[in-house]
């Protein structure tokens, strides 16, 4: 009874390690999409490529923040190419790892915390980004944008049961 009690994780732990092997995304927002709103025709057919000439359309962008913009998260998509994939590796591993009659506990934990360390460095990627966006925009278009994040959020929200927003109880 008392190994069966150590082999088994806390429920906690047992959920960000499912979590992790669920690839949960990574949510940029829509702030981030916006870049590829003037990108090359290649990557116009994308989702992200038709999102982001909408977003564009609603802030009414001048052809120079067009243009800013695409360099600013191209260069951004770039840099986190390689801790992109590396997570991609990593959940492969925990995956063949998971999969094994015993899993390593200790090796699970290991690499749950390398791909932590890689979402953190993508997270910062991602500020320096919207700091940058922040630059290129003006009050304006900065507030149309809040509100648009907002609008997708609450949407986003109400679609996820436990997420969306608290419902008020009837008095």
């Amino acid at each position: 009874k008392r190994n069966m009690q150590r082999q088994r994780a806390p429920k906690n732990r047992r959920r960000r390690i499912l979590m992790a092997l669920a690839g949960v995304p990574l949510l940029a927002g829509g702030l981030f999409v916006a870049a590829s709103a003037s990108a090359a025709p290649a990557e116009k057919a994308s989702r992200g490529g038709q999102w982001g000439a909408k977003m564009c359309r609603k802030l009414e962008c001048t052809d120079a923040q067009k243009t800013e913009l695409r360099a600013i998260f191209s260069e951004m998509r770039e840099d986190a190419k390689g801790d992109r994939e590396a997570i991609e590796r990593l959940r492969d591993q925990m995956a063949a790892e998971f999969a094994k009659d015993v899993p390593d506990e200790k090796k699970l934990q290991q690499l749950q915390t390398q791909i932590s360390v890689h979402h953190a460095e993508l997270a910062s990627r991602r500020l320096d980004a919207m700091l940058e966006v922040h630059g290129a925009l003006d009050a304006s278009q900065r507030e149309k944008l809040i509100e648009i994040m907002k609008d997708k959020r609450d949407r986003h929200r109400g679609k996820k049961g436990r997420r969306g927003p608290k419902k008020s109880s009837p008095e």
